[in-house]
Protein backbone atom coordinates (compact mmCIF):
# COMPACT_ATOMS: atom_id res chain seq x y z
CA UNK A 1 0.00 0.00 0.00
CA UNK A 2 1.17 3.76 -1.12
CA UNK A 3 1.24 5.86 1.93
CA UNK A 4 2.71 8.83 0.43
CA UNK A 5 3.61 10.25 -3.15
CA UNK A 6 6.00 12.73 -3.57
CA UNK A 7 6.44 14.99 -6.79
CA UNK A 8 9.45 17.39 -7.56
CA UNK A 9 9.68 20.17 -9.76
CA UNK A 10 13.01 19.32 -12.17
CA UNK A 11 13.96 21.31 -15.34
CA UNK A 12 11.82 24.46 -16.76
CA UNK A 13 8.60 22.58 -17.64
CA UNK A 14 7.40 20.11 -14.69
CA UNK A 15 6.85 16.65 -15.88
CA UNK A 16 3.72 16.46 -14.15
CA UNK A 17 0.96 19.07 -12.87
CA UNK A 18 -0.12 18.73 -9.45
CA UNK A 19 -3.88 20.71 -9.25
CA UNK A 20 -5.01 21.32 -5.85
CA UNK A 21 -8.77 23.77 -5.73
CA UNK A 22 -8.08 23.94 -9.54
CA UNK A 23 -4.87 25.66 -9.05
CA UNK A 24 -1.53 24.07 -10.52
CA UNK A 25 0.50 24.18 -7.45
CA UNK A 26 3.91 24.50 -10.23
CA UNK A 27 2.85 27.46 -11.84
CA UNK A 28 0.63 29.23 -9.94
CA UNK A 29 2.69 32.26 -7.81
CA UNK A 30 3.18 31.11 -3.99
CA UNK A 31 1.15 34.13 -2.05
CA UNK A 32 -1.95 33.21 -4.57
CA UNK A 33 -2.00 29.55 -3.50
CA UNK A 34 -1.21 30.46 0.38
CA UNK A 35 -4.14 32.68 0.32
CA UNK A 36 -6.48 30.72 -1.19
CA UNK A 37 -5.76 27.35 0.67
CA UNK A 38 -5.91 29.67 4.16
CA UNK A 39 -9.76 30.58 2.98
CA UNK A 40 -10.67 27.17 2.75
CA UNK A 41 -8.42 25.17 5.16
CA UNK A 42 -5.76 25.35 8.02
CA UNK A 43 -2.70 25.58 6.13
CA UNK A 44 0.21 25.78 8.52
CA UNK A 45 3.82 27.16 7.91
CA UNK A 46 6.05 23.48 7.31
CA UNK A 47 8.79 25.24 9.39
CA UNK A 48 10.03 28.11 7.16
CA UNK A 49 10.73 25.41 4.04
CA UNK A 50 6.95 24.88 3.15
CA UNK A 51 3.42 24.59 4.05
CA UNK A 52 0.99 22.13 5.27
CA UNK A 53 -2.33 21.68 5.24
CA UNK A 54 -3.06 18.70 7.37
CA UNK A 55 -6.58 18.37 6.44
CA UNK A 56 -5.56 17.71 3.42
CA UNK A 57 -2.76 15.65 3.94
CA UNK A 58 -0.52 17.91 1.61
CA UNK A 59 2.86 19.76 2.31
CA UNK A 60 3.95 21.95 -0.50
CA UNK A 61 7.49 23.04 -0.24
CA UNK A 62 8.52 26.53 -1.22
CA UNK A 63 10.83 27.38 -4.08
CA UNK A 64 14.57 27.47 -4.06
CA UNK A 65 14.99 29.22 -7.52
CA UNK A 66 13.92 32.87 -7.00
CA UNK A 67 12.50 32.76 -10.54
CA UNK A 68 9.99 29.72 -10.17
CA UNK A 69 6.41 30.96 -9.14
CA UNK A 70 4.74 28.11 -7.50
CA UNK A 71 5.83 25.68 -4.96
CA UNK A 72 8.77 23.27 -5.81
CA UNK A 73 7.33 20.22 -4.78
CA UNK A 74 4.31 18.71 -2.99
CA UNK A 75 4.09 15.77 -0.67
CA UNK A 76 0.22 13.91 -0.69
CA UNK A 77 -0.07 11.50 1.77
CA UNK A 78 -2.93 9.06 2.83
CA UNK A 79 -5.43 9.01 4.96
CA UNK A 80 -4.02 9.23 8.42
CA UNK A 81 -0.06 9.52 7.92
CA UNK A 82 0.17 12.35 10.36
CA UNK A 83 -1.39 10.20 12.88
CA UNK A 84 0.52 9.61 16.04
CA UNK A 85 1.50 5.80 16.03
CA UNK A 86 0.78 4.03 18.68
CA UNK A 87 3.56 3.18 21.18
CA UNK A 88 4.09 -0.16 22.63
CA UNK A 89 4.20 -0.58 26.32
CA UNK A 90 7.51 -1.58 28.03
CA UNK A 91 7.32 -3.64 31.00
Amino acid sequence: MVQTIEITLSGVEPWARVFLMGMDIFSVPVEQMISKLEACHNAENGGGIGLVVPELSVGMCYPTDPDQAGFSSVLIAGQGYDDPQPRDDVS
